[in-house]
């Protein structure tokens, strides 16, 4: 915790010096949309190649506890613009802290970069039809995390046991998620 203390103590403005080693360099955008790297990652094509990387989705509940959820890239969907999409278990704590703030942080490590996405999203399926729950809505604000003195290689991934059911099941939810209106 010390450690983490001390890097946010140094956090610089983009442009500054990074080959110290010891600043951070953090960059917000005021773009709308996603980075074209992430806006890549969850276009909904091409899944299989996409197996394992994993989006980790923030909300808070009710009661202020810090919900976290794993995300594949069959369970978000970039759309134009600064839309985006979710699809997400409809029983899960996450979709109920969700639909009752509307906000989330979605955060993936892609290249050697951390990105956060603040979430703006609204229940497209409050009766509870089905096992998912749908949420539409626009990305509200991004930063880029990258520090000089190392590299990231990776987020969270993982392995499929059984990689042609799921690619099945993750073709029919990007379908879905298209044709919320």
């Amino acid at each position: 915790m010390i450690d983490k203390i001390r890097v946010a103590a140094v956090v610089t403005p983009v442009g500054a010096d990074p080959s110290t080693g010891a600043s951070v360099s953090t960059h917000s955008s005021a773009e709308p949309g996603l980075p074209q790297p992430v806006a890549d990652l969850v276009n909904g094509s091409d899944l299989e190649r996409k197996l394992g990387l994993t989006l980790q989705l923030v909300t808070v509940d009710e009661e202020g506890w810090p919900r976290l959820s794993l995300l594949s890239v069959g369970e978000v969907l970039a759309g134009p613009g600064n839309d985006i999409r979710l699809a997400l278990h409809i029983g899960s704590r996450t979709t109920a802290a969700l639909t009752h703030s509307g906000k989330a942080l979605a955060t993936v490590v892609l290249g050697r970069t951390h990105y956060k996405i603040h979430l703006a999203l609204t229940r497209m399926n409050p009766d509870g039809a089905g096992p998912l729950a749908f949420f539409a809505g626009s990305v509200v604000h991004v930063e880029e995390d990258r520090v000089g003195y190392a590299e990231l290689t990776s987020g969270i991934t993982y392995r499929l046991n059984e990689p042609d059911d799921v690619l099945a099941r993750w073709t029919r939810q990007i379908d879905e998620l298209r044709s919320l209106t």
